[in-house]
């Protein structure tokens, strides 16, 4: 029994390999989150003004329920 390369796959297969990967290991949403944590901090800034970490878990957890109402707000939903 001889052993398959990548080399030795069509061009067609090549594909549908490289989709089947993408689509087993999630590949491409971490841009998604990139995106999302872009957003936010544009909107509201890169820093937290709470000093204790229950309030800073708040504060952010805050922004991003804001940010989530704005985004619905806008897509014409209820938000």
């Amino acid at each position: 029994m001889t052993a398959l390369y990548v080399s030795d796959l069509t061009a067609a297969e090549k594909a549908a390999s490289m989709e089947a990967w993408k689509a087993a290991s999630r590949y491409g949403r971490r841009r998604a989150v990139e995106i999302v944590f872009s957003a936010v901090k544009r909107l509201f800034g890169s820093g937290v003004r709470a000093l204790k970490w229950k309030n800073i878990v708040q504060e952010v957890g805050l922004k991003v329920a804001l940010y989530n109402r704005l985004v619905g707000m806008a897509s014409g939903g209820i938000g």
